[in-house]
């Protein structure tokens, strides 16, 4: 008699111990893959990288570079003449999926060489070496734009 009583005891504490494995598992949604299905992950679209409109960049570089140097009317169309073309040759070997990385960067520095030679039949030394290392840096203005972008994407990430 004691024999059963210690068989019904141990039984009953095994079973209520599988019953509350089940109920913990009840709630849970399972993970991916531990059903047997593994769904395929999402399909993200690439999305092609426009090209920027020339024709309004030259100008508004030629605007800026005008009036950082002085130019007149005719320094200030010539100008706008050559980035335009530089920035044309430009985009065709930056935009060009043919070409590989190493590829483009002679090719790039070869360009940016003659835009060089062209400014110097028309402009001061000085006037040249400003030029470009704007073209090579960039405008201030730009750069302030993304420092306040990455100034408020610091502050929001701050916030734990």
């Amino acid at each position: 008699m004691k024999t059963q009583h210690i068989l019904i005891a141990l039984a009953s504490l095994l079973m209520t111990g599988t019953v509350c494995a089940q109920f913990n598992q009840y709630g849970r949604i399972a993970q991916r893959g531990e059903r047997g299905y593994i769904p395929p992950p999402k399909q993200i679209p690439v999305k092609e990288i426009e090209r920027p409109e020339i024709n309004a960049y030259s100008e508004e570089r030629a605007v800026y570079f005008s009036e950082q140097l002085g130019f007149d009317a005719f320094q200030k169309e010539v100008l706008k003449t050559y980035l335009k073309n530089y920035y044309t040759a430009k985009h065709d070997v930056e935009f060009n999926p043919d070409l590989k990385y190493n590829e483009k960067l002679p090719l790039i520095s070869k360009h940016q060489e003659s835009f060089r030679q062209e400014l110097i039949t028309f402009l001061k030394p000085e006037q040249v070496t400003f030029i470009m290392k704007e073209e090579h840096s960039g405008s201030k203005e730009i750069k302030s734009k993304r420092e306040e972008k990455w100034k408020k994407r610091k502050r929001k990430n701050k916030g734990y």
